[in-house]
């Protein structure tokens, strides 16, 4: 299998830019550079937990110890968090009030915003994230996936 896209610096700047101008900027910027900066895949940072995250005090762990359940291989691993993605956590966090160690930590995100922001990042093919999405709708009957779709559509024009 071929080794995924990562993004240039400049590239990364401009994906930073432009979620900076969303509803949801500092989430979405800890998303991206949760995935950049920590190497963690989209379905393991959507299966975070505050006490992934979090240590009892309330600051941001070192390392986050991901189970077998949470990657993708079913193998646990240890992702180091480095100083930079530590404080892109925390300014996040200022935006949670509950941060109790069985919450998610990172709250009204969908999968399919995961989706985009993969695609956003380079990591997926404008083909897949539309295959994705596709697959959904028709296995699923899912029609409310329809006006995010939209919104994936008028972010690739």
């Amino acid at each position: 299998m071929a080794q995924a896209k990562t993004l240039s610096q400049t590239e990364l700047d401009l994906v930073l830019n432009y979620v900076s101008t969303k509803k949801y900027a500092l989430r979405d910027r800890a998303l991206i550079l949760t995935s950049f900066l920590g190497g963690l895949r989209v379905a393991e940072i959507a299966s975070l937990k505050m006490g992934d995250v979090l240590n009892l005090d309330g600051t941001i762990k070192n390392e986050i110890r991901l189970s077998a359940a949470q990657t993708k291989g079913k193998h646990p691993r240890t992702v180091f968090v480095s100083q930079r993605l530590q404080t892109e956590l925390a300014n996040y966090l200022t935006t949670r009030h509950i941060k109790e160690a069985d919450i998610p930590s990172f709250i009204q995100i969908t999968a399919w915003d995961l989706v985009l922001m993969a695609y956003a990042c380079g990591f997926i093919s404008f083909i897949r994230m539309w295959a994705l999405v596709v697959a959904a709708v028709i296995q699923e009957g899912n029609f409310l996936l329809l006006p995010w779709l939209i919104k994936a559509l008028a972010f690739e024009s």
